[in-house]
């Protein structure tokens, strides 16, 4: 017998269904809004585990766990891109070619973000480990919820 195969989006997941039979995929169909209600869930608890600040429409954690910024890059620094994106990573930090990949990423061309960490170095606003991650200092913590705090306004006013 042949299997049935439905695929539906919603936001930016991809959900597909599978099954047998008509009848199966009915069941399956009739499941599928407390299936979407987990997968909100899910990305809710994965927003909320960002940090202290509400980052929601701001940063968004990829499949790997990574953060990726959404939306705003045309409103922020490269700066201030940096730090929204070593935020929720706490004392965990990223590499600088990390950084780069995220910011292309998130849709931010920054060919100068080298130069951007070293300022930043220099200003006490992120330090590098010596593993060679960069992580925000306490300074560049409180810039980055301040920030965040300020998008949440350009957020919602949108």
């Amino acid at each position: 017998m042949k299997q049935i195969k439905i695929s539906t989006k919603h936001e930016d997941n991809q959900i597909e269904l599978s099954a047998d039979s008509l009848e199966e995929i009915s069941e399956l169909l009739d499941k599928l809004p407390e299936v979407i209600s987990k997968l909100d869930s899910v990305k809710e608890q994965l927003v909320a585990k960002v940090g202290d600040v509400d980052l929601k429409g701001i940063v968004k954690i990829d499949e790997k766990g990574l953060p990726v910024l959404s939306g705003l890059h045309r409103e922020i620094t490269d700066k201030e891109a940096i730090m929204l994106l070593l935020y929720p990573l706490k004392e965990e930090g990223l590499k600088s070619g990390d950084i780069g990949m995220l910011l292309n990423r998130s849709g931010i061309v920054s060919t100068g973000y080298a130069a951007r960490l070293y300022e930043m170095r220099r200003e006490g606003i992120v330090t590098k480990k010596e593993t060679g991650e960069y992580i925000l200092t306490e300074k560049g913590k409180v810039l980055a919820r301040e920030l965040a705090k300020k998008l949440r306004g350009v957020v919602v006013q949108q």
